[in-house]
């Protein structure tokens, strides 16, 4: 007895081409024609509209994304790497302030009374601090 395949819609296709291509079809026009998550009210109400054209029908969101998929596998890595992106500058930039503070807590420290600490050797840094410290 022939094994028979659950095609769904491929099996439009007959006796042509390849079972595993038309497996391939079923699983793209499965995901395609069922509801997806909406990325603006989080409910599961996206559905396709036309060619890469998604509309949620609870908060009524039109939104541009793949073909068969609201989200591609390319969108997302770049929306990943934009994430990253903007979490390093933020990272960076209290960073750079903490740079400014202790400038300023390291200036604070070089008063007259730690210039006499510094060695002979120190001589022309202890001019310039003194330099400094007057303006």
């Amino acid at each position: 007895m022939v094994k028979k395949t659950k095609l769904k819609s491929a099996s439009r296709y007959g006796s042509r081409y390849s079972t595993p291509l038309k497996q391939i079809v079923r699983d793209i026009e499965i995901d395609q024609k069922s509801k997806q998550k909406c990325p603006q009210c989080g409910r599961k109400s996206l559905k396709r509209k036309g060619y890469s054209i998604w509309e949620c029908s609870k908060c009524k969101t039109k939104m541009v994304g793949g073909a068969y998929k609201p989200q591609t596998s390319v969108g997302q890595i770049s929306e990943r790497i934009v994430k990253k992106q903007i979490k390093k500058s933020i990272e960076e930039e209290p960073e750079e302030e903490l740079e400014d503070e202790t400038e300023e807590q390291e200036d604070e420290e070089l008063t007259s009374s730690n210039l006499k600490n510094l060695s002979s050797k120190d001589e022309e840094v202890k001019e310039e601090i003194e330099e400094e410290l007057e303006d």
